[in-house]
C-alpha cells in the first residue's frame, strides 16, 4: 500500500501527529487558504512502472477509464464526507465534508477526546485505502486494458428538400 499507514489508535500522540502532519491541499484556490486532507495522485508520482504510466496516459483518453475511478469515489462517499479530485489536472484526491470545503484546518486536537481522534484517524485511513484502491484499479487497467479504434456505422435521419411528384 502506498498511502495507507498503520497508526496506533491507543496513542494520543501518534494520532495527533498523523492528523497534524497529513498532507493537505487547497480546496478552492490557494489565495483563500482553505485546505483539507489530500493525497497527491498525479500519475507520475504513483508507484507504477514506466510502462504502466505510459499506458495510463493513453487510457485516460477514454471516458470509461474515469468511470471505474468515480465508482470507487461513490462507494466511499458517505456519512457527510466525500472524496473528489482537485487541482489543474485533477492530480489531488481531496477529502471534503459535504457542508464545507475545509476540514480540521484549525483543529486543536488536544481538546478532542480519544474517540474523536480515533474516528478521524479511521476516516483518514479509509481515505488512504481509497487512494490505494484507485492506484490498484489504475494498475490493473494499465496491464489488462487497451485502447483500440473501431469503425462504427451510424444511421442518421436528416431532412432534405424534395420536389413534389
Amino acid at each position: 500500500m502506498h498511502f495507507e499507514k498503520k497508526i496506533n489508535t491507543n496513542s494520543r500522540k501518534a494520532m495527533t501527529d498523523y492528523l497534524k502532519n497529513h498532507f493537505r491541499y487547497h480546496t478552492m484556490n490557494s489565495w483563500n487558504g482553505m485546505t483539507s486532507y489530500a493525497h497527491n495522485v498525479k500519475i507520475y508520482n504513483l508507484p507504477l512502472t514506466t510502462q504502466e504510466k505510459e499506458k495510463v496516459y493513453e487510457l485516460m483518453e477514454h471516458p470509461a477509464f474515469y468511470e471505474v475511478i468515480y465508482d470507487r469515489l461513490a462507494d466511499f462517499n458517505e456519512k457527510g464526507f466525500e472524496a473528489g479530485f482537485n487541482g489543474r489536472s485533477n492530480g489531488y484526491l481531496v477529502l471534503y465534508p459535504r457542508e464545507s470545503w475545509e476540514l480540521d484546518k484549525h483543529a486543536n486536537y488536544s481538546e478532542w477526546t480519544m474517540e474523536e481522534l480515533r474516528e478521524r484517524v479511521r476516516l483518514l485511513q479509509r481515505f488512504a485505502r481509497l487512494a490505494d484502491d484507485i492506484i490498484e484499479e489504475v494498475r490493473w487497467m494499465a496491464n489488462n486494458m487497451e485502447l483500440v479504434e473501431e469503425e462504427i456505422q451510424v444511421t442518421k435521419k436528416v431532412k432534405v428538400l424534395k420536389e413534389k411528384t
